[in-house]
C-alpha cells in the first residue's frame, strides 16, 4: 500500500500534467488563430495590391487617408490592432491565474 506522502506525490504529478495539458491546449489554439488572421492578412493585401503612390507632399500627410483606394488598409490596420488587443487580453488573463 501506499502512503499518504506517496498519495499527495502522485495527486500533485498528475495535477501538474493536466496543468501542461490544458496550457498546450491553449497554445495551440493561440498558435492556430495566429496563423488564420496571418492568412487573413496576406489575402486582403493581394487584393489591395493595386494601391500606387505618387509620391507627391500630399501622400505624406492624413489627407492621403481620403484617397478612396486606401480604405482596405484602414480596415486592415483596424482589425489587426483589434486582433491584437484581444490577444493581449487573453494572454494577460492568463498570466494572472498563475
Amino acid at each position: 500500500m501506499r502512503s499518504q506522502q506517496e498519495r499527495l506525490e502522485q495527486l500533485h504529478i498528475r495535477a501538474a500534467e493536466l496543468t501542461e495539458q490544458k496550457e498546450r491546449r491553449t497554445l495551440n489554439a493561440l498558435r492556430a488563430v495566429s496563423v488564420f488572421l496571418f492568412v487573413c492578412l496576406a489575402g486582403v493585401i493581394s487584393v489591395l495590391d493595386g494601391f500606387q503612390n505618387t509620391g507627391g507632399p500630399d501622400d505624406y500627410t492624413g489627407s492621403s487617408l481620403l484617397d478612396s483606394s486606401v480604405g482596405g488598409y484602414v480596415l486592415v490596420a483596424v482589425l489587426a490592432f483589434a486582433a491584437a488587443v484581444v490577444i493581449t487580453v487573453i494572454c494577460m488573463k492568463r498570466k494572472d491565474k498563475k
